[in-house]
């Protein structure tokens, strides 16, 4: 693959980019680093609470990715790819660190709905984040409670639930990142909301 100008690099595609990389175009990877680092230091800032650690973790996912490009294969997007590299860290870095923390401080009370079984009919009467200062107090006390439930969560759970409420991925694009079958996905991911429901539940209305 002929190795293009480098201001007409930022309109190829990841594996474009991959390629070039591999072959020795440093800009290329320069532009998977731009595209992708604000979503990765999201996604690493919520497992570990901490913007340094976070930033750490950030710069280590990208520097893992640029020593194993050679092994990307494209049988799964890069971003999917990456986002496995970043998520191994993460569980790595906690593992280390004996640490469990995961922040949604982007969550709304108004949100929790998506933690509900699609089949299900049960449905949370949630109050408005909009409402007095009284109302604002508890909104902001379930936030917290939401947090701590997250926290709870087994690992193989919380990843799983990150990744679908916070990432918004489908559950083949999970599958691929966490390695199993969709039907595990599925089915941890069920696991989680029912195990928030119950964590939940004496700070909800029903």
């Amino acid at each position: 693959m002929k190795v293009r100008k480098a201001q007409n690099l930022d309109y190829l595609t990841d594996e474009e980019l991959v390629k070039l990389s591999c072959a020795g175009e440093r800009e290329a990877f320069a532009i998977l680093i731009r595209r992708y680092q604000d979503r990765i230091y999201s996604l690493v800032y919520r497992y570990v609470g901490n913007p340094e650690d976070a930033l750490d973790l950030t710069q280590e996912t990208f520097i893992k990715v640029f020593t194993k490009l050679g092994e990307f294969k494209g049988k799964s997007k890069f971003y999917t790819w990456l986002y496995r590299i970043a998520v191994n860290v993460c569980i790595d870095f906690r593992r280390r660190q004996h640490i469990s923390a995961v922040y949604w401080d982007d969550i709304k009370p108004v949100e929790l709905n998506p933690f509900e079984v699609d089949e299900s009919s049960e449905h949370y009467d949630v109050p408005d984040e909009n409402g007095d200062p009284e109302r604002r107090a508890i909104d902001s006390e379930l936030r917290l409670r939401i947090r701590e439930a997250v926290d709870a969560l087994p690992e193989q759970l919380r990843v799983v639930l990150l990744l679908r409420e916070y990432e918004d991925m489908s559950y083949e694009e999970i599958a691929k990142i966490i390695g199993c079958p969709v039907g595990t996905i599925k089915s941890r991911l069920f696991q989680a909301r029912e195990m928030l429901k119950r964590m939940l539940a004496p700070y909800m209305r029903i």
